[in-house]
């Protein structure tokens, strides 16, 4: 097996199902010897910011001197980005052995038919311990009571971040269904962290759940935040008397971080305050509102669904209030894409659509159609490439390019962004 047959086994299992249970990647782990019992993590779930708040905590964790495994979903540019020790991704000759191993695993298993995520969360759980993890940074993947990740009986530490309506034909159909979801993480006896901007229906979800659990719930105390700047660098508060610089741009990213700086404090571990300072300004990650450019005037964000897109447009009249405005965007039609598009498009003076690369994509002429209702200029091309061409003769000195939607598409234009 090489590289691209690896990729291929695992692109080729289904990725959603109807899932009753944690069988399957039960199964799996069991043949591996349960690597998930010898690891020490902090659990994360939500709606959005799970990767950021992950970004930081592992930026943190790896700052006091821990070898920190991270498990995050999707990837951007590479596959091998889902699973990482402190900050540099599987390599591909790890990734071929591992797979091989699963593989072998689920065909002396017939009985079972595995999910590709949780296939990848078993080769991430036995690599971690492999590889001799501290501790592993673990991202969900969709929702949290079902998931694959959620196999796990010793976290140190659950961030329970922003919960909004996003995948309702499986998680429910409304925020208490959801959040009840999200909740299903938690395990008896430990400290969760939740996101402080969260509803009132959100927020008695959760409590509710630490008090059956004996939890103690830590949310972070936004009245004792003072935000000192918000531009395209990102911000710079003072939290708890420590003073921070955010490098991830938008007033959502400084709760992510503050988050973050609350789940490092309840681990065992005696985390100073210099070293949380230090992890959060080293945090890098891509496609959240990651600015371009000489000018600083290309954007790419990953904002694909309504609580997503509210972050993006606040972000934007944050930073970019008086520049004309250029959104090249896709998403994809199992999104609460009008809902969205209402909200964002009138702040554009031009409008590309174009295609998102993903199996997912089922008519991206119906997104199109929507948009152009709102603004009728607008333009669709299907090529990611060609529609990024299209968007850079619309510029000039006074213009920024707002490049969002799926990540699947910002993922994809990021490469040719980098090269330019």
């Amino acid at each position: 097996m090489d590289y691209q047959n690896a990729l291929d086994f695992i692109h080729s299992l289904s990725k959603f199902a109807e899932k009753k249970g944690h069988d399957n990647i039960k199964a799996i782990l069991s043949k591996l010897n349960n690597p998930q019992d010898e690891l020490k993590f902090v659990h994360i779930a939500g709606t959005n910011g799970k990767g950021s708040v992950a970004a930081f905590v592992s930026s943190i964790l790896k700052e006091h001197g821990l070898k920190v495994g991270t498990f995050i979903s999707p990837f951007i540019e590479r596959f091998n980005e889902r699973i990482q020790i402190d900050g540099v991704p599987i390599e591909d000759s790890d990734l071929v052995s591992y797979t091989e191993r699963i593989k072998e695993i689920c065909d002396l298993l017939p009985h079972i038919n595995p999910l590709e995520f949780e296939v990848i969360t078993a080769m991430g759980f036995k690599y971690f311990l492999d590889k001799k993890c501290d501790i592993v940074v673990l991202e969900t993947g969709l929702g949290g009571r079902l998931d694959s990740t959620n196999v796990i009986n010793n976290p140190y530490t659950e961030i329970i971040c922003q919960i909004g309506l996003d995948h309702t034909q499986i998680l429910g159909d409304t925020i208490e269904e959801i959040a009840y979801e999200k909740a299903g993480i938690i395990k008896p006896d430990t400290k969760v962290i939740l996101y402080p901007d969260n509803t009132v229906e959100v927020c008695n979800v959760i409590k509710n759940t630490c008090e059956e659990k004996n939890c103690e719930l830590i949310i972070p105390d936004i009245n004792g935040l003072d935000v000192l700047s918000v531009s395209d660098l990102g911000s710079d508060v003072v939290y708890k008397e420590m003073n921070i610089h955010i490098p991830l741009v938008g007033r959502h990213q400084i709760l992510n971080a503050v988050c973050a700086a609350e789940g490092v404090k309840s681990l065992p571990y005696d985390i100073t305050d210099d070293t949380i300072i230090r992890g959060i300004s080293n945090t890098k990650w891509p496609c959240r509102f990651e600015i371009f450019g000489e000018k600083r005037n290309i954007v790419l964000d990953g904002a694909h669904n309504h609580p997503g897109i509210l972050s993006f447009k606040n972000t934007v009249n944050d930073v970019f209030k008086d520049k004309k405005l250029i959104f090249l965007l896709g998403m994809l039609n199992d999104k609460e894409y009008k809902r969205s598009f209402d909200e964002v498009l009138p702040l554009c003076d031009k409008l590309i659509i174009t295609s998102v690369p993903s199996v997912r994509q089922i008519n991206a002429d119906e997104v199109f159609s929507y948009a152009k209702s709102i603004k009728d200029d607008a333009v669709y091309i299907g090529d990611n490439y060609d529609a990024l061409t299209e968007a850079l003769k619309h510029m000039d000195d006074d213009s920024v390019l707002c490049i969002f939607g799926s990540l699947y598409l910002v993922g994809n234009i990021r490469r040719f962004v980098h090269s330019m």
